[in-house]
């Protein structure tokens, strides 16, 4: 356990900037359940939630709520790692989350948008999402400020994209894979830039 725990504290300036962009992601995920909430809660709606849905619903919730507390948890933890620790948690975490890019990928792809119309493949536009959201994860880890800068980037274009596509269907949809990928690109830059305390 000597790679991981220190027994050192870097609760600095680059710790705070984390955090706060934690609970920035933390604060839009949250916000990205308003379109539902109205829908769920209008009186004229005329579609009625399925078990399916309801089970969606919940899923959703629940996958959040883990992703969030982990995430809280391995930003704390990663404050007491040493620089090879830190190192290698950056890496497994960005991968990690890259893991739910194809899944926000696949839902706007093939759920939300219809790309035939345009005369483009949805299957291009499926590993094209998947490479530039890959593009974080594949920075190094020694490189910590391309890697922030790029993981800010990626999570606020997700961010958005989620935004613009749950007002417009109300849906949950994107919820669970937009907060899992933006809360480990958060965590994997804080990791990035301990290694270089």
């Amino acid at each position: 356990m000597s790679g991981w725990s220190s027994g050192r504290t870097a609760f600095g300036p680059d710790f705070r900037w984390s955090a706060l962009h934690l609970l920035a992601v933390i604060a839009a995920c949250t916000v990205l359940w308003v379109p539902f909430l109205q829908w769920i809660g209008s009186p004229d709606r005329d579609t009625l939630l399925t078990n399916a849905g309801k089970f969606l619903v919940v899923s959703t919730a629940c996958i959040q709520v883990i992703v969030i507390v982990l995430a809280v948890l391995l930003l704390l933890a990663a404050a007491t790692w040493t620089e090879e620790g830190a190192r290698t948690g950056s890496l497994v975490v960005g991968w990690i989350g890259f893991v739910a890019a194809p899944a926000w990928a696949y839902w706007v792809v093939f759920s939300y948008i219809d790309w035939f119309d345009v005369g483009v493949d949805d299957r291009v536009v499926f590993l094209v999402i998947c490479a530039l959201l890959a593009v974080p994860a594949v920075v190094r880890p020694s490189a910590a400020r391309l890697r922030v800068a790029l993981g800010v980037v990626a999570t606020s274009a997700l961010l958005a994209a989620t935004a613009l596509l749950a007002v417009t269907s109300a849906s949950v949809l994107l919820l669970a894979p937009a907060t899992a990928y933006s809360a480990a690109m958060v965590v994997s830059g804080a990791c990035a830039r301990h290694a270089r305390v």
